[in-house]
């Protein structure tokens, strides 16, 4: 059955799976790629997992591999420009030694890895080589009921990590399955300990929730269950032109153009800008001091400073487009022209 999903798999992973193979490691394919390839969508990225410990992952691919996070460790292993590949190991478990020693099979091994996942439908693994399909927790049944579930107890697996809340918001609004029972009140739950997590991991999430083609979807989502505060603050007023910039913006991705990030904010942003600008030209307010005060009280995540200088140029050239006090002709070359061009566009 996985054969016909052997040619969805990049060569450079290829590569990373068959180095592990030959030195007589077991090697699977788990999580989205096996998800979307199931489901008919075109799957992104490649997620391994095998029996080699880190340290053997290590020697097969060299220093410039690397080991990262603490919790769950992992791999990633360089595949060609920034594009990395991440493995990880059966060696946490007690249970991995009995693999060697042939004492677990190889469904029960892939149950017990799958049990510390997260959702159901990310816990089936492609072997290689032959793509033979494992399904150690029968997610297929989630296909067919269309339904986000949590693998373990939801009060459990919620408190200990709430992030996943907002990865089940994002399959909602890229697969169209519904929640499981209960997630409205597990959201109202955990609502305090997800808005106290890190703000870098919560622009990640963000990113992940808007930088895509259900963009405007996923907004839907986050204000039906009412946590798009964890990440910004809207204007209810300006709700028709966000969703009109996202439409915009996912169809970037849906046309396989890049999806800034700069942009991404400068947008959202916005509406404030312009509900401000009169003030700020009254009280004779520098700019940039109002574009770093704007962001203190309208994000919620942490926005790496370099992003807010390449938002707050994108809003200065809105300006400047709008008011028409410089011709086009010395604005052009400007950078973040064309992107205020963008934004410009969406606005009535």
């Amino acid at each position: 059955m996985g054969k016909k999903y052997e040619n969805l798999v990049p060569k450079p992973i290829w590569h990373v799976m068959d180095a592990l193979y030959q030195k007589g490691f077991q090697v699977y394919i788990v999580g989205g790629f096996v998800r979307d390839a199931l489901l008919g969508l075109e799957p992104k990225d490649v997620d391994l997992v095998t029996d080699a410990d880190m340290r053997s992952i290590i020697k097969v691919f060299g220093k410039k591999s690397r080991i990262i996070g603490r919790r769950f460790p992992i791999v990633h292993v360089p595949i060609g420009g920034n594009d990395v590949v991440e493995i990880s190991s059966f060696e946490k478990q007690s249970w991995a030694k009995k693999i060697f020693r042939g004492t677990v099979s190889v469904e029960e091994t892939l149950k017990i890895d799958a049990l510390r996942r997260d959702f159901k439908f990310n816990a089936m693994y492609f072997e290689y080589p032959g793509f033979k399909l494992h399904d150690p927790l029968g997610a297929r049944i989630s296909f067919e009921r269309k339904v986000i579930e949590l693998i373990g107890q939801p009060n459990e697996r919620y408190q200990e990590d709430p992030v996943r809340l907002l990865r089940a918001i994002r399959f909602q609004a890229k697969l169209g399955f519904i929640q499981q029972k209960g997630f409205d009140q597990f959201v109202k739950r955990f609502y305090k300990p997800l808005s106290k997590v890190s703000g870098q991991r919560l622009f990640l999430e963000f990113l992940k929730l808007m930088q895509s083609e259900h963009a405007c979807l996923s907004l839907t989502c986050l204000q039906k269950y009412r946590v798009i505060d964890v990440f910004l603050k809207l204007l209810p007023e300006a709700q028709e032109y966000y969703e009109s910039f996202l439409r915009a913006y996912q169809q970037l991705a849906i046309d396989g153009k890049y999806q800034s990030t700069s942009l991404l904010i400068a947008g959202l942003l916005w509406p404030s800008v312009q509900r401000d600008m009169g003030n700020v030209i009254k009280n004779q307010k520098g700019l940039i001091d109002y574009f770093v005060d704007l962001s203190e009280a309208q994000l919620n995540v942490h926005v790496p400073r370099r992003l807010l200088e390449l938002s707050a140029s994108i809003w200065l050239l809105l300006l400047l487009i709008r008011s028409a006090s410089l011709p086009e002709g010395q604005l052009v070359s400007l950078p973040g022209y064309e992107k205020a061009l963008f934004i410009n566009s969406l606005c009535k």
